[in-house]
């Protein structure tokens, strides 16, 4: 049935698809739509119900590469779901790659199937233990991710004095401040936008501010949603799904990738127009200023405080180079002239290069292991210094990809891994 579908365009594919599964399951309840928040499937990952494909209808998945691993999810397929001693029955279609999955979700009683549809898309906008992506028009709950920023502090990122201690107080003061916003009748919302070069620890900060907090976090990877002719579809869907979770966090890296010319007025309408923004903190990251509107980084009501992130001053990179030399074995620690020496001749490094530094020079020692270890750093710092002149400057007009963790590209969670393996085991 869903082949024969899937032969129509989208809406003409709908519509048949919704046709003849009620002539399929006469007299039952029906409830269908697209799958922008409804995922059954992360949902039996989860352990709150079971889903197994059906024997009279073909499975085809779609697998990923998250950057590390496969992962495949159901792009067409039939499914019987087990929830609460009920049984239903699961169509799963996705029209065209520009079309977000269409389902038709089939009980004995709609009200059952109505419920689960209504559990299942409660449970989603909950991001317990988890961090919400939302890429290409859809949401992701990452466990993996909100695991791997688990150990991030601000104890081990160098600022100036004094900076940090404004940072990492920020966003605690807001979230427990509700009552003294309402007292004042001053709106509960807050933006803060990190500005500096890369490299200077503007999303360690994040990461750290957002382990710390005990409040659910929305990252948007991009706004774009492929082939919609709305493009401020997306930041209308990222901040609508913010509202319902809030308070929460809500990470914008890269601002100037983010927003362009044709979105730009629909996200200053959502940070600071008729909608309220209660409880909602707009961390945003950005390594170009100069190509943000001024409408958004000037204006308070959209982003209240700004705090640089610029290149480390060499007392800055000497207590850098201090915390990495306390952690290297005693025979290759640097003595106080040595990170003297190299405090002062990375004039220009960010930490990123400084962190290259030791790196490089322990790849070099280790084939190496007569010189001194010092003596290698400071060859070191020749060579990067010229390939840090030879970085070339990114054009006004690239857009790089927005990348809180270094992620090759948008990847399912790993717990899709596991129980598409298993279908797949079971419909072979």
């Amino acid at each position: 049935m869903i082949e024969k579908a899937l032969r129509l365009a989208p809406p003409e594919a709908n519509y048949w698809l919704s046709r003849h599964v009620a002539k399929r399951h006469p007299g039952y309840g029906v409830v269908e739509g697209t799958a922008f928040i409804f995922d059954p499937f992360d949902y039996a990952a989860a352990g709150k119900c079971t889903i197994s494909p059906r024997d009279d209808e073909h499975l085809h998945l779609a697998t990923v590469w998250d950057g590390t691993s496969a992962g495949d999810h159901p792009a067409n397929g039939t499914f019987t779901v087990q929830w609460e001693g009920i049984e239903l029955t699961l169509y799963w279609m996705t029209p065209s790659e520009n079309a977000g999955p269409y389902f038709a979700l089939v009980a004995p009683q709609r009200a059952d199937a109505l419920r689960f549809f209504e559990t299942v898309s409660r449970w989603g906008q909950e991001p317990s233990g988890a961090i919400l992506v939302f890429h290409a028009g859809q949401w992701l709950k990452d466990e993996g991710l909100f695991e791997s920023i688990r150990d991030a502090t601000l104890d081990n990122l160098v600022m100036p004095p004094g900076q940090k201690d404004e940072i990492g107080g920020d966003a605690p003061r807001f979230f427990a401040s509700r009552e003294r916003y309402a007292r004042y009748a001053i709106p509960w919302k807050r933006g803060v936008l990190f500005v500096g070069p890369p490299g200077n620890g503007k999303t360690h900060a994040i990461k750290a501010i957002v382990n710390k907090s005990e409040v659910p976090c929305v990252y948007v990877r991009s706004f774009d949603l492929p082939g919609h002719p709305f493009p401020g579809a997306g930041i209308a869907m990222v901040f609508a799904r913010a509202r319902k979770i809030a308070p929460c966090i809500v990470v914008l890296e890269d601002l100037d990738a983010l927003v362009r010319d044709d979105n730009r007025a629909y996200l200053l309408n959502e940070l600071d127009g008729f909608e309220r923004n209660d409880g909602m903190l707009v961390l945003a990251t950005t390594n170009h200023p100069e190509r943000i509107d001024a409408a958004i980084i000037d204006r308070p009501s959209r982003f209240d405080r700004k705090y640089a992130f610029g290149l480390p001053g060499e007392a800055e990179r000497g207590r850098y180079v201090e915390q990495w030399n306390a952690g290297l074995d005693p025979e290759l620690r640097l003595d106080d002239d040595e990170i003297a020496n190299v405090a002062a001749m990375t004039d220009g490094f960010s930490y990123a290069y400084l962190k290259e530094l030791f790196v490089s020079s322990l790849m070099r020692w280790v084939g190496d292991e007569e010189t001194r270890f010092g003596a290698l750093l400071a060859g070191q710092v020749d060579m990067l210094r010229d390939q840090l002149a030879a970085d070339p400057e990114p054009e006004p007009d690239a857009q790089p990809t927005p990348d809180m963790f270094g992620w090759a590209m948008a990847g399912m969670p790993g717990s899709y891994s596991t129980v598409m393996r298993a279908m797949m085991r079971k419909n072979r």
